[in-house]
């Protein structure tokens, strides 16, 4: 299609004898019209911010959850202790038990050792393992441990402090680390019926 200058499209209609727009004028305007506007190319910056906001995020997270630039293992590294005195088909059915009744734990060890001990209502002491002064905490294992300790005859909550170590404690040691705070202490509560 040709493009008329405007002097051209004048000299057009009044040769034509109309005053009226041509065919090409009104081919030349709805063109205009109809076409598309052209695109605008965006500035890099555009798409850069997203991606710098993302990454500060990122730095910010890493740096709030690092430890001071302190090793670390990785992997299984927390304990988790649940104790029931009724097991059925691994779960435990109840958390509440009869007096003499046995008393199970199933373990997630984060440490290769375990002791439990038994706080009782009164504010006793029951020791389960290790089951003397002289005997150091077991081995742990994760599952249910074989060993069953009889639950103490006194009704009430029963808070039930489950010790885990990095080497095998007797009970004195146990007393001491966890007053400095240097073993891993899981906390459960049963209730004696």
């Amino acid at each position: 299609m040709t493009k008329l200058r405007a002097d051209d499209a004048t000299l057009n209609r009044l040769l034509a004898g109309d005053p009226a727009l041509s065919a090409d004028e009104s081919d030349a305007i709805l063109e205009r019209v109809v076409a598309p506007p052209p695109k605008k190319k965006r500035p890099w910056f555009v798409f850069a911010a997203p991606l710098a906001i993302a990454a500060s995020a990122a730095a910010l997270i890493i740096a709030v959850q690092s430890d001071d630039g302190a090793f670390s293992a990785r992997g299984k590294h927390e304990s988790n202790l649940r104790v029931a005195c009724h097991v059925v088909g691994g779960e435990p059915t109840d958390l509440r038990c009869a007096p003499g009744e046995g008393m199970r734990f199933e373990l997630e060890a984060g440490a290769p050792y375990f002791a439990a001990f038994v706080l009782l209502p009164d504010g006793s002491v029951s020791w389960v393992i290790p089951q003397d002064e002289a005997a150091t905490s077991t081995p742990a294992t994760d599952g249910w441990l074989a060993i069953t300790a009889a639950v103490d005859a006194q009704p009430g909550t029963h808070v039930v402090h489950g010790v885990f170590s990095k080497t095998p404690l007797t009970r004195a040691q146990i007393r001491a680390a966890v007053e400095a705070g240097s073993v891993e202490l899981v906390t459960r509560k049963i209730e004696v019926k």
